[in-house]
């Protein structure tokens, strides 16, 4: 349609102008940012429930036939326990090995992968709520990985937390500041071929604008840098992140999603010093946030005082 209205042939004069309505609602007002804080940290509970789980089946039953399929159905199902839950807000991405490095891999009934402790798994989902959208990813490992998945793991999670640290100044899109996440994977040659952001709508489209325009206070987008390595491996870390003031005329981010990085996967001898504090901080108030969730569910419990202790422990 769009090329027969230009077409040369066309009588017709069009002028394209901007999308008011998305720019509108890519813009959240002080209820919508109160419910993406609220929800967020319900999905991160529900996503904490799953890794513990998915760790016991691996680990203490020893299962074999555990597989990407039923992964997908039991974030469904630890998702469902939360206040608000109305459904999925797209079909879960639960990967394994080689098929994690295919960035929009499908599993269902019929085709899917067993999990193994000697393999990375990624898993991509979110939820729709009453007071919010959600969309989060994180990548896993139960043993003890290779080295090469450690440095990659290790760069992704460095290019995630330097676009969270990032502050700017105001008149900036996301193409303008897409090169900071992808700066630790073009040390050695590498990048990842996806966007890293996108916004994310209020118990409505989990992609919607703000698409190429300007940054304002008040956006949610995602914050999802990845690498992926044909046959072998793929990496995902993503974040929601709210876009705030940082001052005269610069923004910044304010992360809304508290969930454990893998620590069986952070390579030690990337990470600076100062890099490796903001971690610890950020694990200390994953513990402090979702710690009440869970504190009668002592398998959780104990999962999440593992996964976010001081890196050096």
């Amino acid at each position: 349609m769009y090329k027969l209205i230009f077409s040369k042939q066309s009588k017709y004069t069009l002028s394209l102008q901007k999308n008011i309505i998305e720019h509108i609602k890519s813009i959240k007002n002080p209820v919508e940012i109160s419910g993406y804080k609220k929800c967020n940290i319900r999905d991160c509970v529900a996503l904490l429930k799953l890794f513990s789980w998915i760790e016991d089946e691996l680990k203490i039953k020893k299962r074999t036939d555990l597989n990407e399929y039923e992964i997908g159905l039991q974030s469904k199902k630890f998702r469902e326990e939360q206040e608000l839950f109305m459904g999925e807000s797209f079909a879960p991405i639960c990967a394994v090995g080689p098929n994690a490095a295919i960035i929009h891999y499908t599993q269902n009934e019929n085709l899917h992968s067993n999990m193994s402790l000697s393999e990375l798994i990624l898993c991509d989902t979110g939820g729709q709520y009453k007071d919010g959208t959600t969309d989060i990813t994180r990548t896993v490992h139960f043993d003890v990985a290779k080295d090469k998945e450690k440095e990659m793991y290790t760069r992704v999670l460095l290019g995630n937390l330097s676009l969270e640290r990032l502050i700017f100044n105001k008149g900036n899109t996301l193409l303008n500041i897409d090169n900071v996440p992808r700066s630790f994977l073009y040390q050695v040659g590498k990048d990842y071929k996806h966007g890293t952001s996108h916004g994310v709508g209020h118990f409505l489209n989990v992609h919607e604008g703000p698409r190429g325009e300007i940054l304002k206070e008040g956006n949610v987008i995602t914050n999802e840098p990845g690498y992926y390595e044909e046959n072998a491996f793929g990496i995902r870390i993503e974040n929601s992140v709210l876009v705030v003031s940082k001052g005269k005329n610069k923004l910044g981010f304010e992360n809304l999603t508290y969930l454990p990085y893998e620590r069986n996967l952070i390579d030690l001898n990337l990470i600076s010093n100062d890099m490796m504090k903001y971690i610890d901080d950020y694990h200390k108030k994953v513990y402090e946030i979702l710690s009440p969730f869970v504190k009668n569910d002592l398998n959780v419990l104990d999962y999440l005082k593992r996964k976010t202790q001081p890196l050096k422990s």
